[in-house]
């Protein structure tokens, strides 16, 4: 197997996995997972999703890096200072960053960020082992339920491929 991807994680993703109960099937891919320090910190889920996310490596940043990430943040005051140090993270480690807020999405796209949604590790997670169909699908309706807008038509099609295998 080739070399492990590091991949960052911002607040929805962290969320979607919680909700979904797929923390143990994300973490048996070949990641190497980070969170930046700001995020970690103001992560507030479940006791279970708490203990979890201990596994996932901090990534602080300089005072240099915390300036630009300042000057970003004030070009675009619609994202969160977490949203911003994720996507500078990303940015700087050239990390896949992992969310699934749109707007960060765009921001990531025009700097050449490689980033995917919760769908995409879903994707993963059922290419490594398909019989996580059942679980997958469970998981979905678990994510939508909680109010995610994650595309309808993309939603259906794994529904119909992991309604296969499960």
């Amino acid at each position: 197997m080739g070399k492990k991807q590091k991949v960052i994680v911002d607040t929805n993703i962290l969320i979607d996995l919680c909700v979904g109960d797929l923390f143990e099937e994300f973490f048996s891919l070949s990641y190497i997972v980070f969170i930046p320090d700001v995020i970690k910190e103001e992560y507030n889920n479940p006791v279970e999703c708490i203990k979890t996310i201990r596994r996932i490596r901090n990534k602080g940043l300089s005072s240099k890096d915390v300036e630009k990430i300042y000057e970003f943040f004030k070009e675009h005051p619609s994202l969160s200072v977490g949203d911003i140090f994720a996507f500078w993270l990303a940015k700087k480690e050239r990390a896949i960053l992992l969310t699934g807020d749109g707007k960060l999405k765009k921001l990531a796209n025009k700097y050449e960020v490689e980033v995917h949604g919760i769908l995409w590790i879903m994707d993963n997670i059922y290419e490594k082992n398909s019989k996580n169909g059942k679980k997958l699908l469970r998981a979905l309706k678990k994510i939508l339920n909680r109010g995610s807008r994650l595309p309808e038509k993309e939603c259906k099609k794994r529904e119909e491929r992991w309604k296969v295998n499960k």
